[in-house]
């Protein structure tokens, strides 16, 4: 038997045996076998049949997988039992390899980036079927697990990549360990900070106090205090309730640097009165989320307003003066028991009083309308005639009565007057 006298571990080796028959009678089925194990035969041979004085040759093949000085032992094994065991002696040299990994200091939250493998062989034997091995901890999520790296000659390098990517903020650590047939092993690991954004979301104002079908602009703010860019910052309102309009729904900020903020409007509109306890959230591409609370009080009821003119102003002793009064309802209530009482100075007198809605009665001085109901949006109108008989600056007062909540709401118009001779 002969064979090498130094290998490198994990490199296939041959071996050349010899194998002679000396006896009277020949012998079949004689396996050949390697009985150590320090080594793994690549192939079995079997010789189907030695002759008394034959010789037969092998080669062997058999990969080292254990470094240092080793004795390899074959036996020639017939099925009677007979055998005969030879050995050699061979130098086996373990693997030498360095490992080099490489990857970004800062990454985004959520982005993907290449965490770089370099193998060198410093050996002088061939690396054989090296393998990368990463593992790494919940926040970092990792394309796959193992890389094949291939055969290293020596001086040689081979190089590989793995996608990473953070999935939480933190400074995390990742493990890369490449082993190869015959032992070898190198190990590295690379630290890496996940930066995320810090996002604050803010309300102009948190407690909204409105009127039924009444707008209401809310400003919101959102803020990075974070280390990294957010990206795609929203604010949505969490399960709106029916009976509040908002618009939009959704509002859309862009990205934000760290430190930076960034504003949008929101139109509040109730439908229908009550109160509403709202949630707004704020997000981000990088899964970064913030909320506030936001609460909105509607009210409905019925709202009056009135509207006095006079034409002429200033007017002549001894012709008429026209009072035209508009009264509506602007709120969301119907407006019950509405009467309205118009006071006239002695210097005026009521000629003719009409209304488009309700019942009217004249006295000395005074004119009442008992308009009733005014739905919401409705208007009613009044025409007073009064003639001026005397000069001066007069006032005409009116007083409008409805159940509540309105109670009284007042109004008055000045008239001048001018007398025959120019005067007042």
């Amino acid at each position: 038997m002969t064979g090498p006298e130094r290998v490198g571990a994990g490199n296939e080796v041959e071996f050349q045996l010899t194998l002679s028959n000396t006896g009277d009678a020949a012998v079949t089925g004689v396996q050949i076998e390697v009985r150590s194990d320090a080594f793994e035969p690549i192939d079995r041979p079997t010789i189907d049949e030695l002759k008394p004085g034959q010789t037969e040759k092998l080669t062997l093949r058999a990969v080292p997988v254990k470094s240092g000085r080793q004795i390899c032992t074959f036996a020639a094994v017939s099925p009677e039992g007979i055998e005969c065991v030879s050995s050699t002696t061979v130098e086996v040299v373990p693997p030498r390899m360095t490992l080099s990994t490489s990857g970004p200091d800062l990454v985004k939250l959520m982005e993907g980036f290449s965490l770089a493998i370099e193998v060198d062989n410093v050996g002088e034997f061939p690396i054989r079927n090296a393998k990368a091995t990463l593992s790494a901890p919940e926040g970092i999520e990792l394309e796959r697990e193992e890389l094949d790296l291939g055969d290293i000659e020596p001086g040689g390098t081979v190089k590989g990549e793995v996608m990473v990517r953070a999935v939480a903020e933190g400074v995390w650590t990742v493990k890369v360990a490449v082993r190869c047939d015959g032992g070898g092993k190198a190990e590295g690991e690379v630290t890496v900070r996940a930066a995320a954004p810090k996002l604050a979301l803010s309300l102009s104002r948190k407690l909204i106090p409105l009127k039924v079908s009444e707008k209401a602009i809310l400003t919101v703010t959102v803020s990075n205090d974070g280390d990294a860019p957010a990206e795609g910052v929203s604010v949505s309102v969490d399960s709106p309730p029916e009976g509040l309009q908002i618009s939009p729904m959704s509002l859309k900020l862009g990205d934000i640097e760290p430190g930076g903020s960034a504003q949008g409007d929101m139109e509040i509109t109730p439908l229908s009165p009550g109160r509403y306890d709202l949630k707004l959230k704020a997000g981000c591409a990088q899964g970064v989320e913030a909320e506030v609370e936001l609460t909105v009080v509607s009210v409905s009821r019925p709202e009056i307003r009135v509207a006095v003119t006079d034409d002429p102003d200033p007017g002549l002793a001894g012709g008429e003066v026209v009072y035209r009064v508009k009264v509506s309802n602007v709120g969301t209530e119907e407006a019950r028991s509405v009467e309205l009482t118009a006071s006239f100075p002695p210097q005026l007198a009521i000629k003719d009083v009409k209304s488009s809605k309700g019942e009217v009665s004249v006295s000395e001085g005074k004119a009442v309308v008992r308009i009733g109901s005014i739905k919401p949006g409705e208007e009613v109108n009044l025409t007073f005639k009064v003639d001026a008989l005397e000069p001066g600056d007069l006032i005409v007062r009116f007083a409008i009565k409805a159940a509540p909540p309105i109670g009284t709401i007042s109004a008055e118009e000045m008239t001048s007057i001018i007398g025959s001779e120019g005067g007042r």
